[in-house]
């Protein structure tokens, strides 16, 4: 039996939940959260690996989002990606999803993905974004619309050796200096986040 799911896919932090197994898709919020507070979940996203580089002028970050369907049937999907947009941080100017075309609003990008039964799938995306501000955000807490901890996230962080005062939300586990670069290591197991992943820097 084929089901049709909306899935939310948080940089992140990535939400992943069933909307409606009775081949519809819900377009209210509400209705959303509403339908799937008691309802399994179709589709485990389970790993993600972020690679963040600050600059002067703007913000790359490339990352891998690896999804598995726990079904026996095949899932079609509408995935939804955010980015943190306000008047410190417009929308991104570069955006890549390798193998998908994607259409876009105000804040965010969206595309569709098919899954076989018991299927797993690596996304990859790409993206630049412009800051006006001494400060990046990359969006982990609608992962607690999921439900669900991720079994294993990493977070690399690149920033210019010369910059002082550096201040991530999450705290580093390895910190290590090459050539005029400064890199952040982070890894998180079980990862739960309720707040976003905040860089700032002097």
């Amino acid at each position: 039996m084929k089901k049709s799911i909306f899935l939310i896919l948080f940089l992140i932090s990535i939400a992943l939940s069933l909307v409606n197994y009775n081949n519809s898709i819900s377009q209210d919020n509400n209705e959303y959260v509403k339908q799937n507070e008691k309802k399994p979940h179709w589709v485990d996203f389970y790993q993600e690996k972020i690679l963040i580089t600050c600059s002067d002028n703007e913000v790359e970050v490339e990352g891998i989002y690896y999804l598995r369907n726990v079904t026996d049937g095949n899932l079609s999907m509408t995935i939804l990606y955010p980015f943190p947009v306000d008047k410190y941080h417009p929308f991104p100017h570069k955006i890549e999803v390798e193998e998908f075309t994607f259409w876009q609003d105000s804040s965010n990008i969206y595309f569709n993905m098919s899954m076989d039964p018991h299927e797993k799938k690596s996304i990859k995306f790409h993206y630049r974004q412009k800051h006006y501000k001494k400060s990046a955000k990359y969006i982990l807490s609608s992962t607690q619309q999921w439900q669900h901890a991720i079994q294993q996230a990493e977070f690399i962080i690149s920033v210019p050796k010369s910059w002082n005062e550096v201040n991530i939300s999450l705290q580093p586990d390895k910190v290590e200096i090459k050539k005029d670069i400064k890199i952040y290591y982070i890894t998180k197991c079980n990862f739960f986040p309720n707040e976003d992943l905040v860089i700032t820097w002097e």
